[in-house]
């Protein structure tokens, strides 16, 4: 069995890791493609992929992408692979169409959420249109949370029958075993906290990822700033982007307030999230929220936007809680809830991790992943020499 990965940046292997490791224990050969990164491909390769380039633009160039879609069908006859599973949105529309042309590959999409949901007019129906190709190029789509595919059925982007969710949700799962606070000692994290300047007895809320506009970090900030006292944290791990960029105000109000940590990109994700005391991610848009997960599993509880995909990340009132999108008086709220019942949200922790061991083990993810690749060749087999191609 071949199977190619497609993402159109490299830094989606974050997404996929562990998979190429178990697909070759089951006797694949495992491919990755996307644009190229130096920063990126020693990880690449240490995961286990054969890594092939592709130039991939995240915006819409219709001469760029032409080149992109003739590139990955030259990938394709080159590899052979019976099985292609691409996500991100550029990605997904490129390798779903290139897989039409050649017989014998069954186009796999993963749709990790709607870039669509955040954009208006003429961009917003675009986009919303390259949505709805690649889903229709896809022979099977495979949706990382149950609210985002109601939400994408709702939307007519894709059929119901076409879609598939595994188990609860997830399109990776969580390594439960690197995702495990008693990894570090309280005299460690009292030592990192001090690092980045943080008392080791204050109240710590964290976020975890590209720090941008539809992250939603302005309202977060906001929230805090209501309830801040002098014991109060907020940490930010990430990079400011250019695309979807803050306003420049707020990022330089980030910066010069003394309570709010900015520690840039963190390639230890479990030992900062373990310096938290609650994670929040209030997107306006997110597929599913992995990092939540992350959280949950290092017994952190969770606020999170009430918005499709993520919503699944949080059982209300146990592991954390959902919040109506920008509604800063809420968040803040919730914010100052937990400040204030330290014990709740070390129940709300707990919680939490024992749920993503139940459900998001990535062991069961690609157990189950591998099983819809299994189901694929057996269809094959029965249709030799079939071309998976859209029928329109």
């Amino acid at each position: 069995m071949k199977i190619l990965f497609a993402t159109s940046a490299p830094i989606s292997i974050l997404l996929l890791k562990g998979q190429a490791a178990y697909n070759i224990s089951k006797g694949a050969e495992v491919y990755f493609s996307s644009s190229y990164d130096e920063n990126f491909i020693q990880i690449i390769e240490k995961e286990g992929f054969n890594f092939i380039e592709i130039d991939l633009v995240r915006e819409i160039s219709i001469l760029k992408d032409l080149k992109s879609l003739i590139r990955a069908i030259k990938i394709l006859k080159e590899i052979r692979p019976q099985i292609v599973n691409a996500s991100t949105p550029k990605a997904g529309l490129i390798f779903m169409i290139a897989s039409f042309f050649i017989k014998g590959v069954y186009p796999i999409f993963t749709l990790r959420g709607l870039r669509s949901d955040t954009l208006n007019g003429v961009k917003g129906k675009i986009i919303w249109l390259t949505e709805y190709i690649t889903c229709k190029f896809a022979k099977k789509v495979i949706v990382i949370a149950p609210s985002l595919r109601d939400h994408a059925v709702h939307k007519n982007v894709v059929s119901y029958q076409k879609t598939h969710v595994i188990g609860l949700g997830s399109s990776n799962g969580i390594q439960i075993d690197k995702f495990n606070p008693i990894l570090f000692s309280e005299e460690e994290i009292i030592e990192y906290k001090k690092s980045v300047g943080i008392p080791h007895n204050a109240f710590v809320f964290g976020y975890v990822g590209r720090i941008v506009r539809d992250k939603g970090i302005l309202e977060m900030y906001e929230a805090f700033k209501k309830i801040k006292n002098d014991n109060t944290y907020l940490v930010l791990a990430g990079e400011f982007e250019n695309d979807d960029a803050i306003p420049e105000v707020l990022k330089n109000e980030l910066l010069m307030d003394i309570q709010v940590k900015w520690v840039g990109f963190i390639s230890n994700v479990p030992k900062i999230i373990q310096c938290f005391n609650v994670l929040i991610l209030f997107s306006y848009r997110e597929g599913f929220g992995n990092v939540v997960l992350e959280a949950s599993c290092m017994t952190k509880p969770a606020l999170v936007s009430d918005i499709p995909g993520l919503k699944d990340t949080v059982v209300e009132n146990s592991t954390g809680f959902k919040i109506e999108s920008k509604n800063v008086l809420e968040l803040s709220s919730k914010m100052n809830f937990y400040f204030n019942n330290p014990t709740t949200a070390i129940e709300h922790g707990i919680n939490g991790r024992q749920r993503v061991i139940e459900n998001f083990d990535s062991n069961l993810i690609h157990e189950q992943l591998f099983k819809i690749y299994q189901e694929v060749i057996q269809t094959k087999s029965n249709q030799k020499n079939t071309n998976f191609g859209v029928k329109f």
